[in-house]
């Protein structure tokens, strides 16, 4: 094909965002051997910390993010008490009407949300002590001090006038957005470190109690282990992006998926629709055994390879969320990824995704015979199909920046798989097409 190949540059840097997953298991690791009484809650918060701390210092003192012509600072001016004021009634309005929303939906009082639920209290007290000061601060400092928090408390203010109704409707997609996914992700992640901190006897024994091969069990507990650690890599990045939305930091969500389609196929993907939906009517028996299951008791070598093979795509999925650092996000835009996994292919987290869960499901192996396969087959293909829309959508949006059509042009060209649209065209991205929303 021919076209660019020059990528543009990345928003985030791999190896800043790196150097928070190498913190956050330094201190899982100084935490289990010097205070191995500290509760699995305080655990999450500490280590999180641990992470964003060295992101946050490299992205300011080595990439000077707060620099950006995006993030539009200038030398600071004289403080507008009023449009303060207003700013702090639109950002305290959206965390009372977040608050509202939880009071109010029957899913946050099942017990499962309990914790992520305390730790969202804990980070709305922590937001709401800072922005006293952030607030404020940054107001006198921006070229366009009009944002989305001026429009969305103009609106509460009763200054109907004053604010622009799709400013406003952005505003609060993404504080839905947030409020969603942030109590999702951090469910996942408790879960995660509760293995951590109670070891795997409650996790592992169950899948390995029908096993008598010793030395085949220990090479999947290993495996095993070395897999969920990879997904918490995976789910922590996932959990700091959704908590680190700042405008000095550049990471601040610029605009929202405006398709119904793109949201609903993303949002079928999560707890609890992905449970009581897809698993329930569609994937159960995909999920009735896994890869544990049908070759646990086959030779070591292959258990090797086989698992092998799952742990490098749970560690390319987990790779490619800490690739976007402060910045991950579903349905949004935070600013162009094109370092680390992003230079070989587009969406190497759903391609990475549907290798894990090919490995991990064993779509070709069923129960009930070579019918049971080839429906496993065609199920699984549904499900690459979801996938393959998320990422159309997503390329539909994300058009309208020109730094992603400059990506996306050039990943035609240099992407890994880039032979593969010579065979199916509809692969290839075209911003004609993606600027029609058309998906095939």
């Amino acid at each position: 094909m021919n076209g660019p190949t020059a990528l543009p540059p990345s928003s985030s840097n791999f190896f800043i965002n790196f150097s928070g997953g190498i913190c956050f298991l330094l201190a899982l690791w100084y935490i289990g051997i010097y205070y191995p009484h500290f509760d699995f809650f305080t655990v999450t918060f500490l280590s999180i910390l641990a992470a964003i701390v060295p992101i946050v210092t490299g992205e300011i003192f080595i990439l000077k993010v707060h620099k950006r012509p995006a993030v539009g600072l200038q030398k600071p001016g004289v403080k507008d008490p009023d449009r303060v004021a207003t700013k702090m009634f639109g950002f305290y309005g959206s965390l009372a009407l977040l608050s509202g929303l939880y009071l109010l939906c029957p899913l946050y009082d099942m017990d499962q949300y309990h914790y992520p639920l305390l730790a969202m209290i804990v980070l709305m007290v922590l937001f709401c002590l800072g922005a006293v000061i952030y607030i404020p601060e940054l107001d006198c400092r921006m070229k366009n001090p009009h944002d989305k928090l001026w429009h969305f408390g103009s609106i509460l203010r009763g200054r109907w006038d004053c604010a622009d109704k799709n400013v406003v409707r952005e505003h609060l997609k993404s504080v839905f957005l947030r409020g969603f996914f942030l109590p999702v992700m951090l469910l996942y992640f408790f879960w995660y470190i509760v293995v951590f901190i109670e070891g795997d006897k409650d996790l592992y024994f169950g899948l390995l109690e029908n096993m008598a091969d010793f030395d085949g069990m220990v090479i999947l507990k290993t495996l095993l282990i070395v897999y969920t650690f990879l997904a918490t890599i995976d789910i922590l990045f996932a959990v700091i992006g959704y908590i680190m939305a700042f405008k000095i930091l550049d990471t601040d969500i610029r605009t929202t998926e405006p398709t119904f389609l793109g949201w609903v196929v993303c949002l079928i993907c999560y707890s609890p629709f992905w449970e009581a939906l897809l698993i329930t009517f569609l994937f159960e028996r995909l999920y009735e055994d896994t890869w544990v299951d049908w070759f646990g008791s086959w030779h070591p070598a292959f258990i090797v390879i086989w698992g092998v093979c799952a742990i490098l795509a749970m560690m390319f999925e987990g790779f490619t969320t800490l690739n976007f650092g402060l910045r991950f996000s579903n349905l949004t835009y935070r600013g162009l990824i094109s370092s680390g996994l992003f230079r070989f292919t587009k969406h190497p987290q759903y391609v990475s995704k549907m290798l894990n869960r090919f490995f991990v499901m064993v779509p070709f192996m069923s129960a009930f015979g070579i019918v049971g396969g080839i429906e496993n087959v065609a199920t699984f293909t549904v499900l690459c199909l979801i996938y393959y829309l998320r990422a159309r959508t997503e390329e539909n949006h994300l058009s309208i920046y020109p730094e992603y059509v400059q990506y996306a042009q050039a990943m035609n060209n240099r992407s890994l798989f880039h032979g593969v649209g010579k065979y199916l065209p509809f692969l290839v991205y075209s911003e004609q097409k993606a600027l029609e929303r058309r998906l095939f």
